[in-house]
């Protein structure tokens, strides 16, 4: 006879049937609750690997978020440190747009020089590539004024003996012929950057 899938001999006693019944039923019951404590424990562990998974998503989500605001901090402060350096050593953007307009004619000219050195031009080709860059060079300074002229005017001086001939000639205009400001003009610089009156000053 089979009894809860047990296969067993039964006495013809109803008295043995009676004492293996309590057996048989505890059996089952112990089959039973290891199947739930199987799924429970399953279940378990999924609860906690998805805890983990939703915690490892939120630090992802918190580093990016960091990273984020670090590099936007960084952008702002460079942007801050560019435009006072702009404002205190070029001059803000007036002065910007003046040290971009020199340099289009000082960066070509300066590659231009380096190709004639590296391919050993003739003395004559430097003389002319001396006079036209110190013209362009010198128009330039005319045009953009106060600092500039003042290195032309270092130039025709030759003050290092750093500049060819043909380049001193060029600047030595710049040494008694430079476009001067009037006397008003004059006036505002002088008492705008000593913040008093130009009476005060020469008294």
């Amino acid at each position: 006879a089979r009894v809860g899938g047990v296969a067993i001999k039964t006495p013809p006693s109803s008295q043995s049937c009676r004492t293996l019944v309590p057996f048989i039923t505890a059996r089952n019951i112990r089959t039973t609750s290891l199947k739930s404590s199987a799924v429970t424990s399953a279940g378990g562990e999924s609860l906690v690997a998805n805890a983990s998974k939703n915690r490892g998503n939120s630090h992802d989500s918190n580093s990016g978020r960091k990273l984020a605001y670090g590099a936007a901090a960084a952008g702002l402060a460079t942007s801050a440190a560019i435009v006072k350096y702009v404002r205190d050593e070029v001059g803000g953007t007036e002065g910007l747009v003046r040290t971009a307009s020199f340099y289009s004619l000082a960066i070509p000219k300066y590659i231009e020089y380096r190709m004639h050195m590296w391919y050993g031009s003739p003395d004559d080709v430097w003389d002319d590539l001396h006079r036209e860059t110190s013209q362009k060079g010198l128009d330039k300074m005319l045009e953009l004024k106060g600092f500039y002229i003042k290195s032309g005017q270092i130039c025709a001086s030759n003050i290092g003996n750093a500049f060819p001939r043909i380049w001193q000639d060029t600047m030595s205009v710049l040494q008694d012929q430079c476009p001067h400001k009037d006397l008003d003009t004059v006036r505002e610089i002088i008492e705008s950057d000593m913040n008093k009156k130009m009476e005060e000053i020469f008294s």
